[in-house]
């Protein structure tokens, strides 16, 4: 099942999350949503969030993180329009 190996990953990438010292948490969490992305582009953060919380980030830095994370890995206008033509 794809949605099972998606799930499967997401679950991984938080209990990597959990594991981030100080100092890599946010660059921790920004790499593992992208990874989760890559599996899913419409896969539901919320673990690794959680996980991000639990290593010690707070909320405010958690959400400018994933939307960072989510903003980066939409198609540029452009692109789109080359790939068209």
């Amino acid at each position: 099942m794809p949605g099972h190996a998606a799930d499967r990953k997401l679950a991984q990438l938080a209990r990597w999350v959990t594991r981030q010292p100080e100092g890599n948490r946010n660059a921790g969490l920004y790499w593992a949503a992208h990874r989760a992305l890559d599996a899913n582009p419409s896969a539901d953060l919320t673990p690794l969030a959680a996980a991000a919380r639990q290593a010690g980030l707070g909320d405010s830095e958690i959400t400018r993180t994933l939307d960072s994370a989510r903003k980066t890995r939409q198609p540029h206008p452009d692109r789109q329009a080359e790939e068209v033509n």
